[in-house]
């Protein structure tokens, strides 16, 4: 694909993501009740930060390919998606029924304080002086 569009790209690169990570949650939600859940986290957690290395990776071997992306956003989005099954199902086995709501609700949020640090610190960097060829540094904070 000839595109010039960053933010094309970039959807792309999201949709593939979060179409892998939305059809991974059902088959991970189904084999996180029947199998041995850490391992099961183990091995997506894992996957996971292989693939965020493969994708920092691509700077120093000079990827440009779109498909090389894509492919590797959808296959962290498959790793991805054993995360929250597995974290539902422990967490749930922790606590007890009363206070269940409120361990989950503390949990969830660090959904959203990962976005607001990323964001600040990535707005810290490019004010610091972080160039363009400096991506990959993301990936590996």
């Amino acid at each position: 694909a000839n595109i010039k569009s960053g933010q094309v790209l970039l959807g792309y690169l999201d949709t593939a993501f979060l179409l892998s990570y939305t059809f991974g949650l059902f088959g991970s939600g189904f084999v996180a009740d029947r199998v041995n859940l850490r391992m099961f986290l183990f091995v997506g957690m894992l996957g996971s930060g292989l693939c965020l290395i493969a994708l920092g990776f691509a700077f120093e071997a000079k990827i440009h390919s779109l498909e090389y992306f894509i492919f590797i956003n959808v296959i962290a989005g498959l790793f991805q998606s054993t995360g929250w099954p597995s974290v539902v199902t422990i967490m749930a086995s922790w606590f007890g029924h009363g206070n269940r709501g409120f361990i989950m609700g503390i949990w969830n949020a660090h959904t959203s304080i990962g976005n607001i640090l990323g964001s600040v610190v990535t707005a810290a960097a490019i004010e610091k002086g972080l160039h363009h060829e400096d991506w990959p540094l993301g990936f590996v904070a």
